[in-house]
C-alpha cells in the first residue's frame, strides 16, 4: 500500500512542478479582445504585451486558424479581430495552425510590444494563412484602420425612382 501512495505523491509533486514551469515559459489561456473604443496600451512592467490581428483582404474570411504561442493555443485569427496577450519576457515561437511548418520567433522584453498579423500566403501546397511579424508603427495603423472602417455609417442606399 505504501509504494502506491508514494507513487501517486510523486506524480502529483511532478505534475504541480511541470505546471509551474510552463507558466513561466509559455502564455497560457486564450487572449484578450481590443474593444474598438479601447486604445491600443502597454501591459504591466514586467510583462510584454503581443497583439494579434488578421489582414483586411475579405479572401478566406471563412477561415479562423488557431494562433499558437510556444505551442499553445491563444486565441484563433478571426476576420476583423484584434486580440492581445500579455506574457512574460522571453523567446517565443508563433503559428498559425493552418501553417505551422513557417513559424515566426522572437524575444519579448519587459514593457515590449509586439504585433503578428494573419495574412493570405500563396505556396505549391495551395493558399493558406499564415503569421507575419510587423513593426510596431504598421500594426498600430493598420490596427486603426480597421477600427475605423467598423465604426463608419454605411453609405445610404438611393432608392429607385
Amino acid at each position: 500500500m505504501m509504494p502506491r501512495a508514494t507513487a501517486i505523491l510523486c506524480l502529483l509533486s511532478a505534475l504541480a512542478l511541470g505546471a509551474c514551469a510552463g507558466d513561466r515559459e509559455n502564455p497560457v489561456g486564450s487572449g484578450t479582445l481590443v474593444p474598438d473604443s479601447e486604445p491600443l496600451g502597454a501591459p504591466a512592467a514586467e510583462h510584454g504585451r503581443i497583439y494579434f490581428y488578421r489582414s483586411q483582404v475579405p479572401l478566406m474570411v471563412a477561415l479562423a486558424p488557431e494562433v499558437i504561442v510556444n505551442g499553445r493555443e491563444v486565441g484563433k485569427a478571426d476576420f476583423d479581430r484584434v486580440f492581445y496577450r500579455d506574457a512574460l519576457p522571453g523567446r517565443y515561437e508563433v503559428f498559425l495552425a493552418s501553417d505551422p511548418d513557417n513559424p515566426l520567433y522572437f524575444t519579448l522584453a519587459p514593457g515590449e510590444l509586439r504585433f503578428v498579423k494573419a495574412v493570405m500566403k500563396l505556396g505549391w501546397g495551395g493558399t493558406r494563412l499564415g503569421a507575419e511579424l510587423v513593426e510596431e508603427a504598421v500594426g498600430r495603423r493598420e490596427i486603426e484602420e480597421q477600427r475605423r472602417a467598423r465604426a463608419a455609417p454605411p453609405l445610404p442606399q438611393r432608392q429607385p425612382g
